[in-house]
């Protein structure tokens, strides 16, 4: 999908600045950004929207039935529901982490599927 005008809030920071995004003629303009961080946030969003996707996936463990999860960047906004998809087909094992991959090039997206808790070891029957 491309779209040439975007009216939405910037996430980067807190100030939550109301911009306007337009692309006319090859070129993109920006307006309502009070940093740069917000014009380039606009860029992004207007031109190649992505999202961190989170959730949760199975475990081995009697202990802890779940995992949370993430990706380790934010990943094509077409893609998301795909991704949420795949996680049903996760199981992890421990011990693990935050920050350890639970699953390397998650989807074939090229970005990592990480623990964001611990996970014990695998407890024996």
């Amino acid at each position: 999908m491309t779209r040439d005008f975007l009216e939405a809030t910037c996430v980067e920071c807190p100030r939550g600045c109301r911009l306007s995004v337009r692309r006319a003629g090859g070129e993109v303009s920006v307006s309502g950004a009070a940093c740069p961080r917000g014009e380039a946030w606009g860029r992004r969003e207007l031109l190649s929207p992505a999202r961190v996707l989170t959730g949760t996936v199975r475990t081995t463990s009697s202990d802890m039935p779940r995992l949370p999860v993430r990706t380790r960047e934010a990943i094509p906004l077409d893609k998301l529901m795909e991704a949420a998809r795949a996680l049903s087909s996760v199981i992890a094992s421990g011990p693990l982490v935050p920050g350890d991959p639970v699953v390397e090039d998650f989807a074939g997206l090229g970005v990592d599927l990480l623990a964001t808790a611990c996970l014990p070891p695998d407890s024996l029957p």
